[in-house]
């Protein structure tokens, strides 16, 4: 049943040796060290998680070490029947040595080996009364077991990805975008285990990256399992699959108008783990900074935020669905350039993304009158697919416009960048940037849908016949 039998069943006998003198041992100490930064969870009145460190737990870590003044330990685990056959066990085993040995390093001058060794054993121990308390159940103890094993023995690891939506409330708590990518709730487990998987860089503020209810979810990733203990994989941000990423919160933008982000990818492990923490879930991955700049300023202390429904979900998975499907490297590219302008601070930055991702949906292959002919097809399909929302001429016209504007920026004209808004039909104004913005989520969601229009010529036969 287990790969190391002898191991197993020397810790079974170990542990309900061991566990009943924890308790009175805390109760001897006069003030016992507590763990440090123990995640204890709370939700804001925003309904966003956040972390405080009290109340914490005992740490019994330091139970089993010496104390001041070089007094034996209050649960002398070495002095405990079988613990050194454990430990000479697992110093002698081909998968142990080659996991945990020090690089370039010979064996017996390896001391953080044998430091490793018996970390594991205390690993159990821990693990096993932090979540189970002194009393021994073999099957509990089981669980904790076996994804030790497995990774032991693993070649390759088995996980799910996730990725928290940062700043975005949902209706639903599941919700199945396309097979083997679904967006779902975080539980409360997952809040209080994700909160200390951070990279050194870039520095990113914990209620930021705290500020998630759903997170997106890939299934089903395999990655070989590190030669070494001192590997880390997973805290490397470029092994991710980025670009799938990006093209949800860019579709959650085109079907809602939300502007959304990430702070961090998770590793959920697939019934196996390489170190246990506490009673907290065991998860790696790492913090990135995807999201737009203005989300540091304070976003957190808001009191509303924006919730997708249902229905809007549903326009989600049909976007969705259609960036997953597609070959067309011009919906990608667009979609690249408009999730960049979502990250952008600079209107003058985020009006070039814009058109740029314009141009690649509606451009051809003549240079001539590009302007124009992109006013004519963006006009075109808008007013063809929202009659009710979109009249041609305005459309023109406001095209016009905002191509003036952005030409004013690339060649540096001053008074252009100063007309930044637009006068619409109802004498209200509206900014360019945000029109700009609109009319690339239609125009994106259409060919997304309609990738006929893709094919210029085919907007361009709907313009001068009015129909296909």
């Amino acid at each position: 049943m287990y790969r190391n039998d002898s191991l197993f069943t020397q810790l079974i006998d170990f542990l309900p040796k061991v566990l009943p003198l924890i308790n009175p041992a805390i109760k001897d100490s006069y003030f016992p060290t507590t763990l440090n930064e123990y995640p204890v969870l709370k939700y804001q009145s925003n309904g966003f998680p956040g972390i405080s460190n009290y109340p914490s737990r005992v740490d019994i870590s330091n139970l089993f070490r010496p104390s001041y003044g070089n007094t034996p330990p209050k649960v002398n685990l070495e002095a405990s029947e079988g613990y050194l056959v454990m430990l000479e066990m697992l110093m002698a085993m081909p998968e142990i040595i080659a996991y945990y040995s020090t690089p370039n390093k010979k064996k017996d001058d390896d001391k953080w080996f044998a430091f490793a060794c018996a970390d594991i054993i205390e690993n159990f121990v821990e693990r096993y009364y932090y979540l189970h308390g002194d009393v021994f159940d073999l099957s509990k103890f089981v669980d904790i077991y076996i994804p030790f094993e497995n990774y032991i023995y693993a070649e390759n690891l088995g996980f799910d990805i996730s990725v928290p939506i940062l700043f975005v409330k949902f209706e639903t708590d599941f919700y199945q975008l396309v097979p083997g990518i679904k967006i779902r709730r975080i539980s409360d487990e997952v809040q209080r285990g994700r909160y200390k998987i951070k990279s050194y860089s870039p520095a990113i503020l914990e209620s930021v990256m705290m500020s998630a209810t759903h997170e997106l979810v890939l299934e089903n990733y395999y990655y070989k399992k590190p030669l070494n203990y001192f590997q880390d994989p997973f805290g490397d941000a470029k092994i991710y699959p980025h670009m799938l990423i990006e093209q949800f919160f860019t579709t959650l933008k085109i079907a809602t108008d939300i502007t959304s982000g990430y702070a961090q990818i998770l590793i959920h492990p697939i019934n196996w783990v390489g170190n246990y923490v506490s009673d907290i879930t065991s998860l790696l991955g790492t913090s990135v900074r995807n999201y737009p700049g203005f989300f540091d300023d304070y976003l957190w202390n808001k009191e509303e935020f924006q919730k997708v429904s249902d229905d809007q979900l549903e326009e989600v998975k049909s976007i969705f669905t259609g960036v997953y499907k597609s070959e067309k490297n011009q919906i990608n590219f667009a979609l690249k350039r408009f999730y960049k302008s979502t990250l952008r601070a600079e209107e003058e930055d985020i009006i070039v993304d814009l058109i740029i991702a314009l141009e690649m949906l509606l451009s051809d292959s003549e240079k001539n009158e590009i302007t124009h002919k992109l006013a004519l097809r963006i006009s075109t399909l808008l007013s063809k697919h929202l009659p009710e929302k979109y009249e041609p001429l305005a459309v023109f016209a406001n095209v016009k416009k905002i191509y003036a504007y952005r030409s004013g920026i690339v060649h540096g004209n001053y008074k252009t960048k100063q007309i930044k808004e637009i006068k619409t039909a109802d004498n209200t104004t509206v900014p360019i940037v945000n029109l700009a913005n609109e009319y690339l989520r239609e125009i994106l969601s259409t060919v997304i849908h309609e990738p006929k229009y893709l094919e210029a010529t085919v907007i361009d036969k709907l313009l001068l016949t009015g129909s296909l």
